[in-house]
């Protein structure tokens, strides 16, 4: 083995460059971080360029109905990502310390959105002096509890600290997810963030989620009439405002559900937990009712009303 070839070692940050072990992973971290302070730039000059395109409305006039719409279009950003990106590039048009150091790749992006959600132009410097030298999960930790204007150092506000909470949801259950989150969207007439959208099923549920039951033998009262208790079984849930609709192919019986302009396919226990209280609206059905006039056929119950 001639003296000059690499050899297999143990790793070791503290191994000396003149022992002669190859310093490959030297070469490699210096292309990592050149790689990593371009994207800083890269970044920088997105949100610039986003600044202008919101400012010249560019996306109506390239034929997209919203700018969340002309984004995942262009870099494929779903429309959380989307949204924080265009909050973000408007802050930065305030904020020249920030975009500066995301430009320089003092910053990486992560760092930046957390931060510009306090800066000010006069709390800037504070945060930023406080900021260099940490990594994005120490940031986030500096940044919790902070509104805008606040400084590094004034007191946290445990109202607007929060709690992570990630769930994983099979196709089912993101297609109901995703359809709520359609409904809510357009009765708002806005986007809606998934906090908001947990916050307003949660109200929804407590609100009325159930309805018209009789009451547990904990919480009826002595002093409840006999007859009012019977008035209460006999009271019948309102009718949904909204239906799950699920598709079903009558020759196959492969089931979807449609949500968001896409169809999430669904299993067998799926379709088969439907069907046990459903109304079954058959295609036909549906060609022969419009041709006659009617809006919908009647539907079949799979529970008599009765």
């Amino acid at each position: 083995m001639s003296s000059d070839e690499c050899i297999d070692v143990v790793p070791t940050w503290a191994q000396d460059d003149k022992s002669g072990v190859c310093n490959e992973h030297r070469e490699i971290d210096q292309r990592l971080r050149a790689i990593a302070k371009e994207k800083s730039g890269l970044d920088a000059d997105e949100l610039r360029w986003l600044r202008e395109a919101e400012r010249h409305r560019v996306w109506r006039k390239l034929g997209f109905a919203t700018a969340l719409e002309y984004l995942e279009n262009v870099f494929g950003y779903g429309p959380r990502v989307a949204k924080d990106r265009l909050r973000v590039a408007k802050e930065l048009g305030e904020l020249p310390g920030l975009e500066s150091e995301l430009r320089n790749g003092a910053l990486p992006w992560s760092a930046a959105r957390e931060l510009s959600r306090v800066m000010t132009r006069a709390t800037a410097a504070h945060w930023l002096a406080r900021a260099r030298g940490r990594n994005v999960h120490d940031i986030q930790e500096l940044v919790a509890g902070h509104k805008r204007g606040d400084l590094p150092d004034d007191p946290k506000d445990p109202r607007l600290l929060t709690r992570r909470f990630v769930f994983e949801l099979d196709a089912r259950r993101q297609g109901l997810f995703e359809q709520v989150r359609a409904i809510c969207e357009r009765e708002r007439g806005e986007y809606v963030e998934d906090v908001d959208l947990f916050e307003a099923m949660c109200m929804s549920f407590l609100a009325g989620g159930v309805v018209a039951s009789a009451p547990a033998d904990d919480e009826a009262s002595t002093d409840t009439p006999a007859h009012a208790s019977a008035d209460v079984a006999k009271e019948k849930a309102p009718r949904p405002a909204y239906q799950i609709v699920y598709l079903k192919c009558e020759s196959c019986s492969a089931a979807m559900h449609e949500t968001r302009g896409r169809r999430v396919p669904l299993r067998d226990e799926d379709i088969e937990h439907a069907e046990c209280d459903a109304e079954i609206v058959r295609e036909a059905d549906v060609a022969a009712a419009q041709a006659s006039g009617k809006r919908r056929p009647a539907p079949t119950l799979t529970i008599p009303a009765k």
